[in-house]
Order: C-alpha cells, then structure tokens, then sequence
C-alpha cells in the first residue's frame, strides 16, 4: 500500500540544477559566511537547496542568493540576486527551503563579464 502527502504549496516546483553563492543579511547587507550549494527545485514563491557543507542558519534569516548565469561561450554572464527567507532545513542532508522575498530581486553583470 503507498501513502501519498498531499501537497501543500501553492505553485508546482520545477526541478533545476543552479550553482549558487550565498549568505545571510541584516539590514539589507551581505554578512556572515559564504556557502555553496544547489538550487535543486523552484517555484513561483520559493527554493530547495542542496549545500556543499552544513550551514549555521536559522529559520527566519534573510538570505541573499546569487545565481551566475552563464549566456553564451563568449564570457557573456549575469548574476541573478535572489532575496529570500530561509523556512525549513535538514541538516542531515544540508537541504534548505526558502521563500522568496518579492520586489527587491535583481539582474546584474556579472564580475568579468564581457556584457
């Protein structure tokens, strides 16, 4: 016999597979340790990310994310920034859950670029 959970979110997660750089704020400003990880899935309102190493994170911490994507073989890139909300971890499989915070996520070039 399968149980099924009933899914409980409001939008369908889409699997990807992103690098990301990130780090907590306060006040709007990057500070604490950088981690690495992997945006694993996404959704219109929130992330699942895999990290590189346990992160010492709180649930309520404001996140921001950055996404380097890579446009052509030129050098041509942009860095995607994701403000975000960390919701839930799992520190047994370094997974976190965020929700994204709106209005203040950006594009911009990224270091190096040729753009």
């Amino acid at each position: 016999m399968r149980h099924y959970i009933q899914e409980v979110r409001k939008s369908a997660r889409r699997r990807l597979r992103l690098p990301v750089a990130f780090r907590t704020t306060k006040a709007g400003r990057e500070q604490g340790a950088f981690y690495l990880g992997t945006i694993r899935d996404a959704s219109a309102d929130g992330i699942r990310v895999t990290t590189n190493r346990p992160c010492k994170l709180q649930t309520g911490d404001k996140i921001i994310l950055h996404v380097i994507h890579h446009l052509d073989s030129h050098g041509s890139s942009l860095t995607i920034e994701i403000r975000a909300e960390l919701v839930w971890q799992d520190q047994a499989h370094q997974t976190l859950g965020m929700k994204m915070t709106p209005g203040e996520n950006r594009t911009l070039p990224a270091p190096g670029s040729r753009s």
